[in-house]
């Protein structure tokens, strides 16, 4: 088998999808199984690719156009810039005989789909997707697309075609295949997004031992600031709890960036939140695991949406690592599986007065959560791991390969 792998995301950008697209390739490596990469250059980080050992022939990777503004047309010609400089690599090889079975291209956004139906074609191979958010509608529960305009018509029925088109389907949880069901009869592969067994076992092997409360409880947050994460309310929850609520000290440490990050501080300025909530910014993974081992409680949370409640936040199997207590407002999948430990509260509603509750309801039962905690490591041994989930996409790829269809 000869792979061509596609993707937006890939190291050192600092996102859950380079990760991901990342260690598959890894493991592709270690599989030593035959593969080319199309990528693009960092946008997600200000690290750069200088000192990393890539292959040229192995590796090419393309600059985007630059995103001048929030302007969803902008936002259009900055992914779109990817697909004519992807085929003329791709060409290239072509011209030189080299020629993959299978084209892997993975989404959002959904325009990389555009490509992969051009190589799928160009290549006379097959074209497997993987789908980690489904697109456009987790872009209308961003705020990014309006639901009733033509963008968002024609990028819905580019997808179902994408979806038709496809040879194979990668996902990343059961309702996501529920609903991908619903517009293809092909077998369609779940595969997580899991942490690394090394990162179970080894790196955050420390738990809380029931010694008491500490001195500062320590609430944090790590990941986008955007529409959907519902941090507005957890810091509207947060300043109440302190002032009205808490019997103990507690931080609330924000980790990464985002649209909202501006609008987040001033919220908290306005609060009269200084030291009590703090914006740490941006950290390689290696350093913010570090950080984050030492926190007492974690928060995730999604706003209502269909599309979100059909896909699982990566930063969830991230957090079960720590085995830290989680408050969370999730949904689907996500839900159940917070749901598998009694470290974990999660909130009904994403509100103001739920959250408050759930800070209530943490400190007051902190120490026998905390020590529950070692189940959330546990979760993660019941088919969660990256190696487990890559082992099985590349199985599926062996079938898809092998298939007449």
């Amino acid at each position: 088998m000869k792979i061509l792998y596609l993707s937006y995301y890939f190291r050192p950008d600092i996102t859950a999808a380079a990760f991901r697209s990342s260690d598959f390739v890894d493991f592709l490596d270690e599989e030593k199984i035959e593969h080319r990469i199309i990528t693009t250059l960092p946008h997600k980080t200000n690290e750069t690719v200088g000192s990393e050992k890539e292959e040229a022939y192995r590796i090419k990777r393309i600059e985007l156009r630059k995103l001048n503004n929030g302007k969803f047309v902008t936002y259009v010609l900055h992914y779109i810039s990817f697909i004519p400089n992807a085929l003329k690599i791709a060409l290239k090889w072509r011209l030189k005989r080299w020629r993959p079975s299978i084209v892997f291209i993975s989404s959002p956004p959904i325009f990389i789909g555009f490509i992969g139906l051009l190589l799928k074609w160009m290549f006379q191979c097959k074209l497997v997707l993987e789908v980690r958010d489904i697109w456009p509608e987790s872009a209308v529960a961003a705020g990014q697309i309006n639901p009733k305009g033509r963008a968002y018509k024609i990028a819905r029925v580019f997808e179902k075609k994408l979806y038709k088109w496809s040879d194979g389907i990668v996902c990343v949880g059961k309702y996501m295949k529920d609903y991908l069901e619903g517009y293809t009869n092909k077998e369609i592969c779940i595969a997580y997004n899991g942490p690394k067994r090394i990162s179970i076992e080894e790196e955050f092997s420390e738990t809380y031992n029931g010694s008491g409360l500490p001195k500062k409880i320590k609430l944090a947050y790590a990941g986008n600031f955007g529409l959907v994460q519902g941090l507005d309310i957890l810091i509207e929850a947060f300043s109440k709890f302190v002032k009205d609520g808490a019997q103990h000290q507690w931080e609330l440490h924000f980790f990464g960036t985002g649209v909202l990050e501006e609008s987040l501080r001033v919220q908290a300025n306005k609060l009269e939140m200084e030291g009590h909530i703090m914006f740490r910014g941006i950290f390689p993974k290696d350093k913010l695991n570090e950080i984050l081992r030492k926190k007492d409680v974690l928060f995730l949370g999604l706003i209502k949406g269909d599309a979100l409640e059909k896909t699982i936040p990566s930063k969830l199997f991230d957090y079960l690592a720590f085995g830290k207590p989680i408050l969370a407002r999730l949904l689907g999948e996500g839900k159940e599986i917070l749901s598998l430990s009694q470290a974990n509260i999660i909130v009904e509603d994403f509100t103001e007065n739920e959250i408050f509750n759930g800070l209530l309801k943490m400190e007051r039962e902190y120490s026998n959560r905390a020590i529950e905690g070692k189940e959330n490591k546990a979760i993660l041994q019941q088919g969660f791991t990256r190696e487990e989930n890559n082992a099985k996409i590349l199985s599926y790829l062996n079938k898809v390969e092998s298939s007449n269809a």
